[in-house]
């Protein structure tokens, strides 16, 4: 079969430009090479996991108070999304995940994407190492455990994340936070989860919390503990007041230790449709190419909350090796983290996705 290149000339007759010194054949030939790279990788992605639908965030946990702005629903309304949208961007997200990069920072689970990604092309984003992603990133993992491990008088969330680095880079990843290109008020930064802590503390002596553990559970299961969710609720009413500090400073002292790489910057506006829950071990989303796709193939965004649930795991085996009732604990605790977050950002309109592992 004769192989022709997009210009209709046969890709063994381009020529090279007497003019620019332009290698035609060179450019078609790597071009094919990256396309026959990125269908590697997308079918990888599909062979390894399947995306289970599971209901509206506010179907899953009836009783939580949404209370966020980010609504799915209010796009849907206002005919800027479909339901054909919504089904061709889970058909991207099935092909979006790839193997989790070695030492690469922890990401939040936020849907937007990470300033300076735009020029880079579709094989680099998929190629490029990307670390696991929970709400908040590193800082739901050290949570958790001040959550199992109990209270301190002088305990901070700055010293609690910074000691958990460790257990993340043994984990494979490195610690991670971020913010975003938007203005913000004197200590708050661009993560709703981080600045969102002491509402997430309070949650847990109030009514709320009932709808936040039935959306914790929901994210893991029957790995779910709700003995060791009360014991975590006595230590969370009762965490110092100066636990959560300025979190720019927390940023800063986290550069300071880890390097640039650790603090991510968004950019743009959220605007998530989707919650996935992806429970194939050693995967991430490669959350700039999925956006990139969607644009090209819907001509909007419908981005993806995304939390790689089989780290949870990981993280309480490395950090209690041989307590099963602590690593219980801590993927319970793990859960409510990520719930929080989820609860007090969006309007529970969001579609929930399960990325199961394929047998």
């Amino acid at each position: 079969m004769t192989n022709y290149g997009s210009f209709g000339n046969r890709i063994d007759e381009l020529p090279t430009s007497p003019t620019t010194g332009i290698d035609y054949l060179g450019i078609v030939q790597e071009l094919s090479e990256e396309n026959k790279m990125i269908e590697e990788i997308t079918a990888k992605s599909e062979q390894t996991g399947q995306i289970v639908d599971a209901g509206q965030l506010k179907e899953v946990a009836p009783n939580a108070n949404f209370s966020g702005n980010i609504s799915l629903t209010s796009r849907i309304e206002s005919a800027e999304v479909s339901q054909e949208d919504l089904s061709v961007a889970k058909s991207i997200l099935a092909k979006s995940f790839v193997e989790i990069g070695k030492n690469a920072p922890d990401r939040c689970g936020d849907g937007r994407g990470e300033i300076n990604t735009e020029k880079m092309s579709d094989i680099e984003l998929l190629q490029r190492p990307v670390g696991p992603q929970a709400m908040g990133a590193s800082q739901s993992y050290a949570l958790a455990r001040r959550m199992v491990d109990g209270n301190e008088e002088s305990a901070t969330l700055e010293n609690d994340l910074l000691s958990m680095r460790s257990t993340i880079l043994a984990t494979g990843s490195e610690l991670g936070l971020h913010t975003d290109n938007h203005e913000h008020e004197h200590g708050k930064i661009g993560c709703g989860a981080m600045n969102g802590v002491e509402a997430g503390i309070l949650i847990y002596g109030t009514d709320d919390d009932s709808g936040a553990v039935e959306l914790a559970t929901a994210i893991v299961g029957s790995d779910y503990d709700k003995d060791a969710h009360e014991s975590h609720k006595n230590v969370a009413v009762n965490l110092p007041k100066t636990y959560v500090r300025d979190n720019q400073e927390l940023l800063d002292s986290l550069e300071k230790v880890v390097g640039m790489g650790a603090k991510q910057v968004y950019v743009d506006n959220h605007l998530e449709g989707l919650v996935s829950l992806n429970q194939v071990a050693g995967t991430v989303f490669a959350r700039e190419y999925y956006n990139r796709q969607c644009q090209k193939q819907l001509g909007k965004t419908i981005q993806v909350f995304n939390v790689d649930v089989w780290r949870f795991s990981v993280i309480a085996e490395e950090l209690y090796p041989s307590d099963t009732a602590k690593q219980k604990a801590y993927i319970t605790a793990c859960a409510d983290w990520n719930a929080r977050p989820a609860i007090m950002l969006s309007d529970g309109s969001q579609q929930v996705v399960v990325r199961t592992p394929k047998n």
